[in-house]
Formats: C-alpha cells, structure tokens, sequence
C-alpha cells in the first residue's frame, strides 16, 4: 500500500502557539528560489524563544521550514514527551526544508511539540507539519499530499519520468487522469533549465465538464540557470464533496515548453493509501522520448553541481517526508542526470 500523507499549514487552527511571541509573514514567490513558495504563501516565525504543539492520530509526523544556514537558532523536537530530534538532518534556507521527524510510531493518537531557542536578532521560521494518519481518522478539512508516482494516477503517451522529481511530456495530446475524493485540487509542477521557453498550451477538465486552458511556461530568470520546484500550475475551484475525475491534455509539441508534474494536493478526503506498491499506470514506451523532453546539452559545470546538489536534497527530503514509504529509490543518480544533459 502506498501511503499519502496529510499536510498541516502552520496557519492550520489546529496547531496550538505558546505565547504572543508568534507572527504569520506573507512570502512572495520570488524569495525562497528554486524551492517554491512555502504552502498558503506564508510562514509562522518568532524572535524570542518560544515553542507550538500539535495532536494528530498516526504513524509518523515530521516539521517542515526554512532557516539561514548562519543562524544560532536551535530547536528540539518532541513526540508524547519524548525527544525525537534529528542530528544528522540538513537544514537549508531553502524552503522547506526538514526540521525533524519521527517514524514507525504506535498508530494511535499523539502530541508533537516543538521548543525553539532564538538568540537576539535572530529568528525562527515554520511552514508546515506532515503525517502519516491512522487508517481511521477523519481527513475533513485535511490536505492530502499526492506523488507523481502514486498508482492510482494514469498517464498516456509521452509522458517521462524523471526519479525522484516528477513526471514531465512533451508529445502532443499526451493525456493524464486521476480520480479523487475532495472538495478540490492543485497541480505543482517543475522545470529544468534546459525546457523550451516557448509557451505550451493545455487544458484540464473536472468530471468531463467543460475544458479550462492553461498556459505552460518554461523557464525564464533565475530558473534558466538551476532546477526550479513546487511551481503551482493550476487550483481547480471548488467542488461539491465526493468522487471527481481530473483530466488533462497537453496541447504543445516538440519546440514548446512541456507539461510537467512535481506533486497533487487535494483538499478534504481523497483516501491516504492506494492499492498498488510504488509504480503509476503509464505508457513504458515513452522512456524512448527522454530526450526530446529535456533536448541538448546543459552548459557549464556550475549547473551540473547545482542539479547534483538538488537532486541529493530531494533524495533526503523524499526519504524523510514519508518514512516508512520511501519516494522513487534514487539508485541511479547518473542515469537521471544523463536525461537532464
């Protein structure tokens, strides 16, 4: 069973703050680079010493956000009282980044805690909390965290994947369906320096109503210099409550920028487990067209080390943010940099 995971934005009312010493920052797309925008546009920080909790029913739990690699900021978390934190976790500004987890625990309820100790002039930030729920628990106003490889996706024709980033296609009418349970949908989507520049058209459509047009981009400033990650494509609006069907149709060709796939959100009930182990339902024969989805040779070094550098934090963030159910196995790191040439 491959297991999804349940998003808590730190704006979530869920989420207990000790003290007044807390305040919610907006966040602009543009100031945590390659890494996207923390979820909901926003962060939770403080400036003096200070600490939140949360009680979730689950398997596993883990707390997500930036921090300068400069600061004298510390943090202990813990877990029904039990201290968890992680000393060998690496620590980005980027966000997010892992702050610390804890896995393989008693699926029954528990209570996270997190003390953080800020020196003057220093500060600390928060983005969100993930778990792994029990079976049983509700997922009512819940954000359910979807991989690119979860089985219950079908991908036609052309579509490529890239281990441990995502999913991208660049053949025309290459198709994609998914069905979930919710009240709605986001698309997150990623870039490779290398993707066309020339916009790409494609459309998706709710329970085969009627089409809404998108407008893929490829890389422009900064993104055409290193890998750029949790881009939200699309939100689909609101919905009525239950069973829907998201279809999607790629319109660019061979000289746009393609359609890509990083991640699924979707909000309040699709199920936290699928019936098959690790692998979505795609076409096998388009592994034949690697090349045509990221084409010709990335110049220069620095690039290389930047994509080495990305695809090592990705490893560790995937691994980390499922425990017991590890993202796409990272067993050969050259063959995916070979795609990206």
């Amino acid at each position: 069973m491959a297991t999804r995971s349940v998003i808590v934005d730190d704006s979530s009312s869920l989420i207990t703050y000790q003290g007044d010493t807390w305040f919610e920052y907006p966040v602009f797309d543009t100031q945590f680079g390659r890494f996207g925008t923390p979820i909901g546009s926003k962060l939770h920080g403080t400036g003096q010493n200070a600490s939140f909790s949360f009680a979730f029913a689950g398997t596993a739990v883990s707390v997500w956000g930036p921090n300068e690699l400069t600061s004298n900021v510390t943090w202990e978390c813990f877990v029904d009282g039990i201290n968890t934190s992680n000393s060998d976790i690496i620590v980005l500004e980027s966000n997010p980044s892992i702050l610390c987890d804890k896995g393989q625990l008693e699926d029954k309820s528990h209570t996270l805690t997190l003390s953080a100790v800020v020196p003057t002039d220093d500060e600390f930030w928060f983005d969100q909390i993930q778990y792994t729920p029990s079976p049983e628990g509700s997922l009512e106003n819940q954000m359910i965290f979807i991989e690119s490889n979860d089985p219950e996706i079908t991908y036609g024709s052309g579509w490529v994947s890239m281990d441990g980033i995502g999913y991208a296609t660049k053949e025309t009418s290459s198709t994609f369906d998914f069905e979930f349970t919710g009240v709605s949908l986001s698309w997150y989507s990623w870039l490779s320096p290398d993707f066309s520049t020339n916009l790409a058209t494609a459309s998706y459509t709710i329970d085969k109503g009627s089409p809404n047009q998108l407008n893929v981009t490829g890389p422009f400033g900064v993104q055409r210099m290193t890998p750029t990650f949790n881009l939200k494509l699309f939100e689909t609006p609101t919905l009525e409550m239950g069973q829907h069907t998201l279809s999607v149709v790629y319109n660019g060709n061979e000289n746009t920028a393609p359609l890509s796939l990083n991640y699924l959100i979707v909000q309040n009930g699709t199920s936290t487990s699928s019936n098959d182990p690790s692998t979505a339902n795609i076409n096998h024969n388009s592994k034949r067209n690697v090349g045509a989805i990221v084409g010709g040779v990335i110049s220069g070094a620095v690039f290389i080390a930047c994509l080495v550098f990305g695809l090592a934090f990705l490893r560790k963030r995937r691994r980390e943010r499922q425990i017991r159910h590890h993202r796409r196995k990272y067993s050969n790191l050259d063959r995916d940099l070979k795609y990206l040439k």
